[in-house]
């Protein structure tokens, strides 16, 4: 990400930006930054500070307030990829701040893996294995993957087979008898979570299983919040998630709301083409 300077952005005055001195300034900085492999742009703004209209008409967003100052970041690529930029960079970070597993979680995985007792998983955005972990003790057979580089080196150095898989591109492979994913899959569009739904069914037999965490909540936004980076969260509601999981040809098992710091969905589904299907718990 390119961070531009407090002296470029207090160069724009509310004058210049009626005169378009700013605005051809900046667009010389985004397109040479988009020349140059830049993924992001980033730079700090006081909120009463006018040059901040005019950073978001040419796509600057907010991401995060301190005290009276604005981080803003304006991508030059998919907001796919300035996050899987940010899980490169900090990837580091992202293993410092994870901490003991909330129970809510531990009782998914251990639910999941009674579904499937033995078999064999395939996890998508494994990070830095933990649940993989969890999972294997368990007594399950799990193929970790990431998008991120700086996840899968994680975990080879920790003694794993791990593969690169990028949700919103790659086929899945398989057959496997579950597909799980935590806390991944809220940063992709929600067409791309059709598509990766789709590409999940087709990886798994009948009765295959689907596990999924998602935040909770309206819309998507950027957040720089413990990484220090920006990531995009697209969030979910119960029946916009329910409905397209269904109609991927999935039979919902259970669809809990948890409670945390901050609201989830945790989902359990079965491939719904056979006769002897779980009853929903919903």
């Amino acid at each position: 990400m390119r961070r531009l300077s407090q002296t470029t952005a207090s160069y724009t005055t509310a004058r210049d930006s009626t005169e378009g001195i700013g605005r051809r300034l900046l667009g010389d900085l985004i397109e040479a930054s988009v020349a140059e492999g830049f993924r992001a742009l980033s730079l700090s703004v006081a909120e009463n500070n006018p040059a901040r209209r005019l950073y978001e008409s040419v796509g600057f967003v907010p991401v995060h307030k301190h005290g009276h100052t604005y981080t803003m970041v304006r991508q030059t690529s998919s907001p796919g990829d300035v996050t899987l930029a940010t899980y490169e960079a900090r990837a580091n970070v992202y293993r410092d701040h994870e901490g003991p597993r909330p129970p809510a979680l531990e009782a998914f995985l251990d639910r999941l893996a009674s579904l499937v007792p033995g078999g064999r998983a395939l996890e998508v955005g494994s990070g830095t294995g933990s649940d993989a972990d969890r999972l294997e003790e368990l007594g399950l057979q799990v193929e970790r993957t990431d998008a991120t580089p700086a996840f899968i080196e994680m975990q080879r150095e920790a003694g794993h087979r791990a593969r690169l898989l990028d949700a919103r591109r790659d086929e899945l492979g398989g057959p496997f008898d579950a597909v799980l994913s935590i806390a991944t899959l809220h940063h992709l569009t929600r067409e791309e979570l059709e598509s990766f739904l789709a590409k999940a069914r087709a990886a798994v037999p009948r009765g295959g299983v689907l596990a999924v965490t998602l935040k909770e909540g309206d819309g998507g936004a950027w957040s720089d919040a413990k990484l220090g980076q920006p990531r995009y969260f697209v969030y979910w509601r119960e029946p916009n998630l329910r409905d397209m999981v269904t109609r991927a040809g999935w039979k919902v098992l259970s669809l809990d709301h948890i409670e945390g710091r901050e609201p989830w969905l945790f989902l359990l589904a079965r491939r719904d083409d056979v006769d002897d299907l779980a009853p929903s718990d919903t």
